[in-house]
């Protein structure tokens, strides 16, 4: 008992060493290009400022994935990092937090993907349009910024942010499908169908961009165009239930009874369907019987 209560002991003044050792080589100033970070203890607690020369474009601090008990500075535009520990035996598993310091397009990217992670969302908005430039430069950014406004239920916000991406990048699938989302959630079906029929890319890399198409079709009752499209969708994936509703409710409204009713069949034979989408195709199985 005597040797374990020695080796305790021990354990404890190595751990207490090497606590000293960290706070001692944190209370001094250092300087990593052009910012400066000093620290002090008060008591219990270890205080860390930082300084940035005033031409920084210094963003806001924000909660990272980084171990707990770390924090990370990172220079946006440095290759280096600071990682400066904290005590293990400090009270709670506090989050890390990450100073971006930068004035790079997909480190403003970055962070606000780094935001929406975190249920950030509003945060994630004013990363992305507080610099015009993002904008201009970053096709993805863009997307990410109309994909916040849907996730908002902002959709003329996202109808508007879309257009004006898409005048800086025309070619781009996703943008456009985005737009079509939009006016699709603002019942402008037609406009939403406009969108996406100026553009014909390859279905088999782009169901999403076609399923949207067949939906919004069968909403104008274009039964044929719709149809024609989730039959295409399904000979690339023979078990998505959502094609098959789909399809099911093209065949039911045309009048072809026994073929939707196969359709909902299929659909329920999926096992992967919602449990409101569920009980609707049941209740339609119903109907038709």
């Amino acid at each position: 008992q005597d040797k374990q209560d020695k080796q305790d002991k021990q354990d404890k003044q190595d751990k207490q060493d090497k606590q000293d050792n960290i706070i001692a080589n944190l209370t001094h100033d250092i300087d990593i290009s052009g910012v400066t970070v000093s620290s002090r203890t008060i008591g219990a607690d270890l205080v860390i400022n930082f300084t940035f020369h005033d031409s920084a474009n210094l963003k806001k601090s924000y909660i990272s994935q980084a171990a707990p008990y770390k924090l990370q500075l990172s220079l946006g535009l440095v290759a280096d990092t600071s990682i400066i520990e904290i005590p293990e035996d400090r009270p709670g598993s506090q989050p890390a937090f990450v100073i971006d310091y930068h004035d790079n397009i997909m480190a403003i990217y970055d962070t606000a993907i780094n935001l929406v992670k975190f249920g950030k969302y509003n945060d994630a908005i004013d990363e992305l349009t507080e610099n015009s430039a993002v904008l201009i430069e970053s096709e993805v950014a863009s997307a990410l910024l109309v994909k916040l406004y849907l996730q908002k239920n902002s959709y003329s916000l996202a109808d508007q942010a879309a257009a004006k991406s898409m005048r800086v990048f025309p070619a781009s699938f996703e943008l456009r499908m985005l737009r079509a989302q939009a006016n699709a959630a603002l019942l402008k079906f037609k406009e939403a169908m406009a969108i996406l029929q100026e553009k014909s890319p390859e279905i088999a890399n782009n169901v999403d961009y076609y399923s949207l198409l067949a939906s919004v079709s069968l909403q104008l009752k274009n039964y044929n165009l719709s149809s024609g499209i989730y039959r295409r969708l399904l000979a690339i994936n023979s078990t998505n239930p959502d094609w098959w509703v789909g399809l099911a409710l093209n065949l039911q409204a045309q009048g072809q009874k026994n073929l939707a009713l196969e359709s909902y069949r299929r659909a329920l034979r999926s096992g992967s369907l919602t449990p409101e989408l569920d009980g609707f195709v049941k209740s339609q199985i119903l109907a038709i019987q």
